[in-house]
């Protein structure tokens, strides 16, 4: 969506750190009944602005005014208009949290502010980043989410819900995988992004079904940095598709350990292709030849 686009800004000049919540084209909710159309994504969950546009944001500006509330390792910061939404975000992030304990080990959890947005035009406000439910900044312990329909998120079933807890599903697995990626000595940016986008939208998306439908593919080796992931974003592709479509394949095949594993194995070699290869017994390329084909098959 925005729901959430991960990306890793390289440049000296840019200490914002920071990931967008994944962009969806097709979805078909089974949990809620509805269908995202095209328009959709393009109103609501396109990629923002290229890196050299972002600006770090004044965190305690957005804050101010704001009243606070405890939630897991989470404080929570909202108007006070907001506070019928605290059962629902806890109720989010505790299922995010239980799905990451099982792919993850248990961590002596960080403390993040989790920013609630009254709109995604006041997110765009504060953080120049366009179209955008969600980001997480790693720098600044900081996950931001933006409040679309708030009477249609307290339904709790209603497409406006799906996305609200699918974005806290989502950011809160950036926050997790990274915290593991450094467990294991590894710099962040040694994962390429395929990887992060997918796995934090296998958690995103628990509950909730891609359906397989054409688009152009990109070649996975070619999505590793944020630099090709903005190459790729618009037009016939769709690249947040391909990275879950790419987990939830190796999942099926082996499991949901083999997403530790390669980051453990990349770990030891220091080399994500060679961890990859390891833990899984594919190349990257070999995986592009399947994991796209099992979509195609018709189903039984």
């Amino acid at each position: 969506m925005t729901g959430s686009v991960f990306l890793i800004i390289t440049s000296a000049a840019l200490s914002f750190l920071i990931i967008m919540l994944f962009s969806i084209n097709m979805i078909i909710m089974t949990k809620f009944g509805k269908s995202m159309t095209f328009q959709d994504k393009i109103e609501l969950f396109s990629v923002p602005l290229a890196a050299d546009n972002y600006r770090s944001p004044n965190y305690e500006k957005i804050k101010q005014y704001k009243e606070t509330e405890k939630i897991l390792n989470m404080t929570v910061y909202h108007q006070k208009e907001e506070s019928e939404l605290l059962p629902i975000i806890e109720s989010s992030l505790t299922e995010a949290k239980r799905i990451n304990d099982r792919l993850f080990e248990k961590n002596e959890d960080r403390e993040i502010n989790l920013i609630l947005h009254n709109s995604k035009e006041d997110l765009k406000t504060y953080t120049s980043l366009v179209d955008t439910l969600g980001y997480y900044d790693d720098t600044n312990a900081v996950i931001g989410i933006a409040v679309k329909d708030y009477k249609r998120i307290l339904t709790r079933w209603d497409a406006a819900y799906a996305y609200f807890h699918s974005t806290i599903m989502h950011e809160y697995t950036h926050y997790r995988l990274q915290t593991y990626i450094k467990a294991n000595n590894l710099y962040v940016y040694r994962i390429p992004l395929w990887f992060h986008e997918g796995v934090s939208e296998y958690v995103g998306m628990k509950g909730l079904t891609y359906p397989y439908y054409s688009f152009e593919q990109v070649p996975l080796k070619k999505l590793a940095s944020h630099e090709q992931w903005e190459t790729y974003r618009t037009g016939a592709y769709d690249i947040y598709a391909q990275s879950y479509f790419a987990i939830n394949y190796l999942v099926e095949q082996y499991g949901e350990d083999i997403i530790p594993k390669i980051i453990r194995y990349t770990a030891q070699a220091n080399d994500f292709n060679q961890g990859f290869k390891k833990a899984t017994g594919l190349s990257v390329n070999e995986l592009d030849a399947l994991y796209m084909e099992s979509k195609r098959r018709p189903l039984d």
